[in-house]
């Protein structure tokens, strides 16, 4: 039985901690031993099977000592494969690893970045270096692919990507509300990369145009670490600045998704970048139309006109057109719009192609 040991920072909610549990599940179903660990301090989200072991890298200790430990930790592990969740994890885990004389133990680095401009600090050690360690590179987006080949054709053939997995048994398809307000949600944290800021600026240049009513509500991660999240009280401000509080509506972040979805007539990311978009994943799987920022892999999930808008995400006067559409849309047109969304996700999402992705690899 081969020890499969999955890294990541913590298991709190969000969409890669999310993945790395489905992965989990899916791999001991298939009969290996499976090990989640991580360094972070924050509580669980994600419930996994009783077969998976737990191993949390020294707890409540200092960053230098948590440090120190990771690297202990590689050092001394016994696994015959480890699977790292994002670019620091995968940063932490080839560092680690090259400090082995001996055992060689199968690595595969998870980027789960979509990189944005100038690429980071860790981006750059990786691209350089350590990358040059690891047996696969799995980006979960098209456009990190490119990026990753682009920038060192010597990966190619080690880069595979594996887009996120979502269960479509998870998400029922239920009739829009059509009620007189539009009803719009959007699921993601409170952070630059969202682009709340000029999202709040959009809605309130909406307010002023538009003659129908409408609501956008946002759930995100009002708390981080016990304290209140300073970029969710710049966009409070914001929104409290143009009087929105009837048109937006802040709300702290929600573990049942799936049971909030139906409230929505559409749902909107207007992220400045994405990877693989969970949010908009189960979007689709609830059969919503979206109204989503046309960057990264969104295009793959969200067809213009089809099933939704797209908006370029630094223009403000591009997210009011597709709002301004979308509420223009009579009730059979969104209804055509939410059957072309759960015929998408039918399309791209299986469970046992996305675990056998990952055995593919492990196996190799």
């Amino acid at each position: 039985m081969k020890h499969i040991v999955l890294f990541i920072n913590t298991l709190s909610s969000g969409g890669a901690e999310h993945q790395l549990v489905q992965l989990a599940d899916g791999l001991v179903k298939r009969g290996y031993k499976v090990t989640i660990a991580t360094f972070g301090d924050a509580d669980d989200h994600y419930s996994y099977d009783s077969a998976i072991q737990r191993q949390r890298i020294a707890p409540k200790k200092a960053n230098v000592i948590k440090m120190f430990s990771i690297w202990c930790y590689f050092l001394t592990l016994k696994a015959d494969c480890v699977i790292a969740f994002g670019q620091r994890e995968s940063r932490y885990m080839l560092e680690g690893l090259s400090l082995r004389p001996f055992h060689k133990i199968r690595c595969i680095a998870g980027d789960r970045n979509t990189t944005y401009g100038f690429p980071s600090h860790t981006e750059q050690i990786l691209m350089k270096h350590l990358y040059k360690k690891a047996d696969f590179i799995v980006p979960n987006s098209q456009a990190q692919l490119k990026h990753i080949v682009l920038s060192s054709p010597g990966y190619q053939n080690k880069t595979v990507c594996i887009t996120n997995y979502t269960n479509l048994s998870s998400f029922n398809v239920t009739p829009l509300p059509n009620g007189s307000t539009t009803r719009i949600g959007v699921f993601a944290r409170y952070a630059h990369q969202k682009n709340c800021l000029l999202f709040v600026e959009a809605i309130n240049t909406l307010k002023q145009q538009s003659k129908f009513p409408f609501i956008v509500e946002w759930f995100g991660n009002i708390r981080i670490k016990g304290s209140t999240n300073p970029y969710y009280l710049q966009v409070k401000e914001k929104v409290e600045e143009y009087d929105l509080c009837n048109e937006f509506i802040l709300h702290d972040h929600v573990k049942d998704v799936a049971g909030c979805m139906p409230l929505f007539d559409a749902i909107c990311l207007p992220s400045l970048y994405e990877g693989f978009s969970n949010s908009i994943s189960e979007a689709i799987c609830c059969g919503k139309p979206c109204i989503v920022s046309d960057v990264a892999d969104n295009s793959v999930m969200v067809h213009h006109q089809e099933n939704g808008f797209l908006f370029n995400p630094s223009q403000l006067d591009s997210i009011v057109k597709a709002f301004n559409d979308f509420l223009c849309l009579s009730v059979e047109e969104r209804n055509r719009m939410s059957k072309a969304s759960r015929k998408i996700a039918e399309s791209l999402f299986d469970y046992e192609r996305f675990v056998s992705s990952y055995v593919n690899l492990i196996e190799a």
